[in-house]
């Protein structure tokens, strides 16, 4: 039997099943749709869990991803320590230097291609 312990570190890109519960068989990771995260602090012993951010695909643009903002304000969320399964992956992610100048917002990620799930939920 293969154990794996999951362990999102602050400024990583994860995707995140939507709406998972405990309760999940194959079947329903299978189906599922994923969100793109970034992790915004790590869990620390003692800690509730996870603040991660949401993010958005780039309008135009298939690899690049922005977080999610709503009247101004960064989309957080604290995933408890009892639900590290909710994330699927990690993402290869790096920031492209100068992107502005071409009208992508400048906190903007470049997301590795083969690594973004097929179903991304908003």
């Amino acid at each position: 039997m293969s154990c794996y312990k999951i362990c999102p570190r602050e400024g990583e890109v994860w995707a995140m099943h939507k709406d998972w519960n405990a309760r999940w068989g194959v079947s329903d990771y299978e189906r599922s749709r994923c969100m793109i995260v970034r992790v915004e602090s790590s869990a620390e012993e003692g800690s509730n869990g996870i603040t991660v951010s949401r993010l958005r695909e780039v309008e135009g643009c298939l690899t690049l991803f922005c977080k999610l903002k709503q009247d101004g304000f960064d989309m957080v969320h604290v995933v408890p320590n009892a639900n590290m399964l909710c994330f699927s992956h990690r993402i290869p992610a790096f920031r492209v230097p100068g992107i502005k100048r071409y009208g992508i917002p400048e906190d903007s990620w470049h997301l590795e291609p083969n690594a973004l799930p097929l179903t991304i939920g908003n």
